[in-house]
């Protein structure tokens, strides 16, 4: 089993050990990409039992994140359909939205 604690949300390793489980609850509970419950609060950790969930769609959040800064950094009109094209399907499977 790998040490390392890292963010469920942004991915920023923490460190290891006792360290690492210190500074990543802090980090997870102020990351700007921890959304905050119905009360306003963030936390760090999941709502009990919606863990798995919690990480797959902050994941896909930062993926279409990633996607979304990737592609507006193409200049070309042509090229950017291009590598929409031919990512179409990788997006799709990983429900990432995208307009061309």
């Amino acid at each position: 089993r790998c040490d390392c604690r890292f963010c469920g949300y942004c991915l920023m390793d923490n460190g290891r050990g006792e360290a690492g489980d210190r500074a990543s609850h802090r980090h997870v509970a102020n990351c700007e990409f921890n959304t905050p419950r119905a009360d306003g609060t963030r936390r760090y950790y999941a709502v009990p039992g919606k863990e798995e969930e919690t990480f797959a769609e902050a994941q896909r959040q930062r993926r279409q994140r990633m996607v979304d800064e990737y592609l507006a950094s193409i200049a070309s009109p042509v090229l950017r359909t291009k590598v929409i094209a031919a990512c179409a399907q990788d997006f799709a499977d990983l429900n990432i939205a995208v307009t061309d």
